[in-house]
């Protein structure tokens, strides 16, 4: 973690930053198929970086059904930091639309984590898993 904290330090751009962000969670995460960073703004999804193939799809589906765990955290409907689905296989009172899509995307599990400063709400880290029950608490401690 030391050695990552010093290469994002290291980096020339924002965007750099979070494309580094979203490949490291892949890398460091054990079954993190892909990761990315969602922001909302105005309202809209906004997908600010991605690492795998499923993130902007999901990102784009939640934006436009108005609901998912990744879209409830970047605007901090619930209030929580941090969200974990154990088993996306299965419905998702919360978000039952979003909750079929995902599974057609091939999502078995996720979780984030707000991504945030002293003064704002930046966004949320999202991990993807295709394999469900891959994420345990450990990861919201992590996070």
């Amino acid at each position: 973690m030391a050695v990552l904290a010093r290469e994002l330090l290291a980096k020339e751009s924002v965007q750099d930053t979070l494309d580094a962000i979203s490949a490291a969670a892949v890398d460091l995460v054990e079954g993190c198929d892909a990761a990315g960073i969602l922001a909302v703004r105005k309202g809209r999804a906004v997908t600010l970086s991605s690492f795998g193939d499923m993130v902007e799809t999901s990102d784009r589906l939640q934006g436009e059904l108005g609901e998912g765990p990744c879209y409830d955290l970047a605007r901090r409907e619930s209030g929580e930091r941090t969200y974990r689905i154990t088993d996306m296989t299965r419905p998702q009172p919360h978000w039952p639309a979003y909750a079929e899509a995902a599974r057609e995307l091939g999502i078995g599990s996720m979780t984030g984590i707000l991504l945030y400063t002293d003064k704002e709400d930046f966004g949320a880290l999202n991990l993807y898993a295709r394999r469900p029950g891959t994420f345990t608490e450990d990861i919201e401690t992590a996070g």
